[in-house]
């Protein structure tokens, strides 16, 4: 199994709706989207996982991902790349240490789009999702984001 710190160099991740840390742990998100005009998005928090676990329980599947946009960012010390999965409504966002070329956190959705466009204003990272929606990201507490449709 690929170690998922490396992310950037086999752009494979496990089909989890959450955000997942280099040592292989993850916080698991419920997501309710709502189809209507506009779309809109209801998300908690669900359970914390691991890789590990996930392998034990027989429920790790895994996802290319292809980059559609990336971003670096001198001053963070980041690259952030973002892009698609297997299938049309996935979406990731990858946040990469610039000097160690390690994953310092990865975000899967299965019901996003894919993200096609990333800007970072502030502490925030926003990324652009094919579905015209937002998500906005705390640069180091990707845990706090939230998404806006328009």
């Amino acid at each position: 199994m690929k170690k998922i710190e490396d992310f950037i160099n086999h752009l494979e991740c496990p089909m989890v709706n959450g955000i997942i840390f280099p040592d292989g742990t993850m916080q698991l998100f419920d997501i309710e989207v709502d189809w209507g005009s506009p779309l809109s998005y209801r998300i908690k928090a669900a359970s914390k996982s691991s890789i590990s676990i996930l392998n034990s329980k027989g429920d790790l599947r895994w996802n290319d991902c292809a980059i559609l946009a990336n971003i670096k960012d001198r001053k963070h010390a980041i690259e952030i790349i973002a892009g698609e999965g297997d299938y049309g409504s996935d979406g990731f966002i990858g946040v990469i240490d610039l000097n160690s070329r390690k994953l310092k956190w990865l975000g899967f959705f299965d019901c996003s789009n894919p993200f096609d466009k990333i800007k970072i204003i502030d502490v925030y990272v926003y990324v652009y999702s094919t579905n015209n929606c937002v998500w906005k990201f705390k640069l180091k507490d990707p845990l706090d984001f939230v998404v806006e449709c328009y």
